[in-house]
């Protein structure tokens, strides 16, 4: 290919106010028309039970794969995520979790042409090795999107938790959903060019209600292998939003469990599907990616 038929380099063209907050970082990619980029998520833990965590991969995943699927937008578009799916090898969490595990590196590109949606496919490593592999389908509004940078009102430190990254907190009693419930305050960082929640984020809270929900049931400690979040109607960044979770199996080898994010009781703006599968006892580092029974 010659260097003037090279795809121009991808680069963000929202605020980056929230790649900030999580400490996103761009890598060096193979090519202009891959994005690769990383982000940490040791240390980080579940609000709602206080299990190890890396639900905020989510994040990643529809940072890297939404840039691609953005760049197809015609004259006067935007992109918006419509779902959002990883599948991960089953010591993911060996290479994640840990204290020492350095940033999760996420590629993604598109594949096939652009049709009513795009879609974009992303490999996930950590430490030199595949975790997993995610799908972000996007697709394109006529809309003007609104770029001025929100203010950051987070101070970050070593011991800032996922929680307050996500501007959200655990709520044991919460009329008209099963309790506990995740509730997620407005907080502009989090909220993208047109006034929605960023998928990323709601799909994280998403994981966390219904991880929660798995391990209060499960007997035993169970992986969370994939996950796939439709979203429904756009998830109004203005108002409080609730996370709830329901438990659909319990057994021995797997369960599946799915989850619904709404604002103030209103019917359900996305929906996720988890399910998790039974491991062999190991050392506590060597279970799930998304979530860790204590």
């Amino acid at each position: 290919m010659r260097q003037d038929d090279r795809p121009p380099e991808i680069r963000p063209v929202s605020p980056t106010e929230i790649l900030d907050r999580f400490l996103i970082r761009h890598e060096i990619s193979p090519d202009a028309a891959t994005v690769a980029m990383s982000m940490p998520v040791a240390g980080h833990v579940n609000p709602l039970n206080g299990a190890p965590t890396a639900a905020a991969l989510t994040l990643l995943i529809d940072t890297v794969g939404g840039l691609v699927n953005h760049r197809l937008r015609g004259e006067g578009q935007w992109t918006v995520t419509s779902e959002l799916a990883a599948d991960l090898v089953p010591d993911a969490i060996d290479r994640v979790c840990r204290a020492s595990s350095p940033p999760v590196i996420a590629a993604g590109r598109t594949i096939g042409a652009r049709g009513a949606t795009s879609l974009a496919v992303c490999t996930l490593t950590c430490a030199g090795r595949d975790i997993g592999v995610a799908t972000v389908r996007s697709f394109f509004v006529d809309a003007v999107a609104d770029l001025t940078p929100p203010k950051e009102s987070l101070i970050r430190s070593d011991e800032t938790t996922l929680a307050e990254l996500l501007s959200a907190t655990k709520v044991d009693s919460s009329p008209g959903f099963a309790t506990p419930t995740l509730v997620q305050r407005h907080d502009p960082v989090l909220v993208n060019s047109l006034g929605v929640v960023n998928g990323g984020v709601s799909s994280a809270c998403l994981i966390l209600a219904a991880a929660a929900a798995v391990d209060a049931q499960a007997g035993t400690p169970m992986q969370l292998g994939s996950v796939r979040v439709n979203f429904l109607r756009p998830l109004r960044g203005s108002a409080v939003t609730h996370y709830a979770a329901d438990i659909q199996r319990i057994g021995r080898q797997t369960a599946v469990a799915t989850a619904y994010a709404s604002n103030e009781g209103s019917r359900p703006e996305l929906f996720g599907t988890l399910t998790g599968y039974g491991v062999p006892r190991q050392p506590a580092t060597d279970r799930g990616l998304f979530d860790v029974a204590n």
